[in-house]
């Protein structure tokens, strides 16, 4: 298996107290994600270790300025995506890191739609501008 080389997730960019483009980054990971919903895709495990940037300049280069002029955004780890259950059918709740759950999944819901996405995508917006996670849980 060949698998393409990435500089660093967001999680470690957020770690790194390297200066960032939050607003421009934040909006191509939205732009990513409506691609999914476009095609009735649910991702159902976002989160900023889940999201990579690739510099532009190769795996040699790293620039000081981290952008999207500078490093490409990429949304990884497919594993619990799945198709939208459109006909009443039930997936399970068992999904996504609970930092990032949305409330009906823990609440025990199986039949939700691609707000379980957006709600993942508020929690890490809330993290890229404070660097901690909106709902810290333990279990």
């Amino acid at each position: 298996m060949v698998i393409e080389w990435l500089t660093m997730s967001l999680e470690q960019l957020l770690h790194s107290r390297k200066k960032y483009a939050i607003k421009e980054f934040f909006t191509e990971l939205v732009q990513a994600i409506e691609v999914f919903h476009a095609q009735d895709i649910l991702h159902r495990d976002l989160k900023p270790s889940n999201v990579m940037l690739k510099c532009k300049g190769g795996p040699l280069a790293e620039p000081l300025e981290v952008s999207p002029e500078t490093y490409e955004l990429k949304v990884i780890d497919y594993g619990m995506s799945r198709e939208m259950a459109w006909e009443g059918r039930d997936m399970t709740n068992q999904v996504g890191s609970l930092h990032y759950r949305a409330p009906e999944l823990l609440f025990g819901e199986t039949r939700y739609t691609n707000k379980v996405d957006i709600w993942a995508l508020g929690c890490i917006f809330y993290f890229m501008q404070t660097g901690k996670a909106l709902f810290r849980a333990h279990n």
